[in-house]
């Protein structure tokens, strides 16, 4: 599956024999990522299961073409999973797509 990636180095893979179906037992994780794209622009996202909202960091937004970027409504407030208040510059909808 090339767009779900985990770190390598925190992995033990080993490929079962006549099948395409490779086992992953994680022995470290700093979590799982996504490839894909946010308005055409492609980032990596972290899955988070738990999340109620998905969060763009500072970084990809930027990444984003002027002419694609929505304009950003005020920030309403978001909560870690700490309970610990984030950062928000702002809200928006954006067109989002996983794997590519």
């Amino acid at each position: 599956m090339d767009s779900l990636e985990m770190a390598p180095e925190k992995t033990l893979e080993r490929q079962q024999e006549g099948s395409n179906i490779i086992g992953c037992q994680v022995l470290r994780s700093d979590g799982v990522y996504v490839k894909g794209k946010v308005l055409g622009t492609k980032v990596k996202f972290t899955a988070d299961t738990g999340a109620a909202r998905t969060v763009l960091s500072t970084r990809a937004y930027d990444k984003i073409l002027n002419e694609n970027k929505p304009t950003l409504n005020p920030p309403e407030m978001l909560t870690g999973a700490s309970g610990k208040p984030l950062r928000e510059l702002g809200r928006a909808d954006f067109d989002v797509q996983l794997g590519h």
